[in-house]
């Protein structure tokens, strides 16, 4: 995934390259994933040299799931909101009075998220 994520667009053929295992596991593999909705088709590569077949491009799903990351400070919360790829789709700043205790910034930040939605 981690590598999906980075080349943006891959061929089932180079995965199976820079992964150093077979194309018909990285087939495997990679057809899981598109039926989880992790990855999906992208569009067709360059035909190589000798000609051929187009690959298959695959990339990250960007709206599979969302991840959400909670920053929390003395006086500072901090939520940020991203897409599936790690692209950051919202982001809240708000100053907290940590004196009033976890259970208090806790429902806060629950509160924040569900707003967000």
């Amino acid at each position: 995934m981690n590598l999906v994520r980075e080349k943006n667009l891959v061929s089932k053929a180079e995965l199976a390259k820079c992964l150093n295992t077979s194309k018909t596991a990285m087939s495997s593999y990679v057809n899981l994933l598109l039926e989880s909705k992790m990855l999906v088709k992208k569009g067709k590569g360059d035909s190589t040299k000798e000609g051929g077949k187009k690959p298959t491009l695959i990339g990250l799903n960007e709206s599979y799931k969302h991840i959400i990351g909670v920053l929390i400070k003395v006086d500072k919360i901090v939520i940020s909101i991203s897409n599936f790829k790690g692209e950051i789709l919202y982001i809240i700043n708000e100053d907290i009075d940590s004196s009033k205790g976890p259970v208090f910034m806790v429902n806060r930040i629950c509160e924040l998220v569900k707003n967000l939605y």
